[in-house]
């Protein structure tokens, strides 16, 4: 089976386990990427932009598994040389869907200002050289310092609610998922238990420090999809109706009979 992943920092955890199950073939793709290859069922499940689901992404949510924070993210970051109130134009790179759209909501509703946004592809810290500001998603934000607003932190003041990044979908069309359903789901519990492991290994991989590499999968993302994260999707899509960058809305549809039940017509998230 073809499993989509993300290859940040975050999303290790999640996929420890899958990447020595023999059965599992991961791809390892950017955010947007994974939810075409989902769409176009290229892929059997992948973890995806929160908002690529409402846009039409897959089928069923896996239950009580996302990538989350309260407040602070620290990997999704608005880097700008002058006042953000003079910012015109953001250079984003088009992979990351969720951020993006998040950053239009935070300076619409925060700031006050529409800036032009720009697509670059690939976009990497030195793109702030030719730009006035950038939105730089993923593990490069960890440790770039320069003056920016965390977006985490800015969704967290607006709406005193966690913000969901990215959740499990299964392809539309597979009928028999419980398998893999079963094997995120475990792999998700093994790489929490496991991750002081996780914690040396990708320190000493990506030559950071073990104390950044355990606050942020420690302190700063959570991995647990439940009541106030879908209370935080149902409003990240208020939001998104608002200011048209989903066109329609869209009922989560969970893929078990679990005790989940959100309808995102509703006004809150029921269990």
């Amino acid at each position: 089976m073809k499993i989509g992943a993300i290859p940040f920092l975050n999303v290790k955890p999640l996929i420890y386990k899958l990447e020595i199950d023999k059965s599992v073939e991961l791809v390892y793709e950017y955010p947007s990427t994974l939810s075409s290859l989902l769409k176009n069922e290229q892929v059997d499940a992948g973890i995806i932009p929160t908002i690529d689901y409402f846009r039409g992404a897959g089928k069923f949510v896996i239950p009580k598994i996302c990538i989350s924070s309260y407040g602070k993210v620290a990997s999704v970051k608005l880097f700008y040389k002058n006042a953000i109130s003079s910012i015109k134009e953001v250079a984003v790179d088009k992979a990351s869907s969720t951020s993006v759209a998040l950053l239009r909501i935070i300076l619409s509703e925060i700031y006050s200002i529409s800036p032009l946004f720009k697509e670059i592809t690939p976009l990497l810290p030195q793109s702030l050289e030719e730009n006035e500001s950038v939105l730089l998603i993923g593990d490069h934000p960890l440790t770039l310092s320069g003056k920016s607003i965390d977006l985490g932190e800015e969704w967290y003041k607006l709406t005193q609610l966690p913000f969901v990044y990215a959740f499990w979908v299964i392809r539309d069309g597979l009928e028999d998922y419980k398998k893999i359903v079963n094997l995120i789901v475990k792999s998700k519990e093994f790489g929490i238990r496991n991750l002081d492991e996780i914690v040396r290994n990708e320190s000493e991989k990506m030559s950071l420090s073990k104390e950044l590499v355990t606050n942020y999968l420690k302190q700063i993302i959570y991995y647990d999809l439940g009541r106030l994260e879908l209370k935080g999707i149902l409003k990240f899509v208020n939001f998104a109706l608002k200011y048209k960058l989903i066109e329609k809305e869209r009922e989560i549809e969970f893929c078990t009979t679990s005790n989940f039940r959100y309808g995102i017509k509703r006004r809150e998230a029921k269990f």
